[in-house]
């Protein structure tokens, strides 16, 4: 092959795997192949990750309604004890209030959906 015959067929290589390479998520995240403008390709994020915390979701294999130990056990896990979970209430019959003890000693607290598992930030 000659220079004019390998040029044309790099630049083609290029812009084909291009676009190929930049959509893929890195490795060990769970969302290898998930592309897309915002890391998926229009739809919803993968069963199990929670889109609004960017991680896991530690309620994906609880069982529905939550409960305050169950609640504790799967921020637990989550957490690994930095931050850590203190009290956990029913703030009302659909609502869970968490207090989670940063590692500076702060305290925040988190409400989470019993039904679902949604987690609305700290306040």
């Amino acid at each position: 092959m000659n220079r004019r015959t390998i040029l044309p067929l790099l630049a083609l290589t290029a812009l084909l795997a291009g676009p190929a390479m930049a959509q893929q998520a890195p490795s060990g995240t769970g969302l290898e192949g998930y592309g897309g403008p915002h890391g998926g390709p229009g739809g919803p994020p993968p069963d199990g990750f929670d889109h609004h915390h960017g991680g896991p979701d530690p309620f994906a294999n609880t069982p529905k309604p939550l409960t305050a130990d169950s609640t504790r056990e799967a921020l637990e896990m989550m957490y690994s004890r930095r931050p850590h979970v203190g009290r956990v209430t029913e703030k009302d019959p659909s609502t869970l209030e968490v207090e989670v003890i940063m590692p500076d000693g702060r305290s925040q607290t988190m409400l989470v959906d019993k039904q679902t598992g949604a987690r609305q930030p700290f306040r």
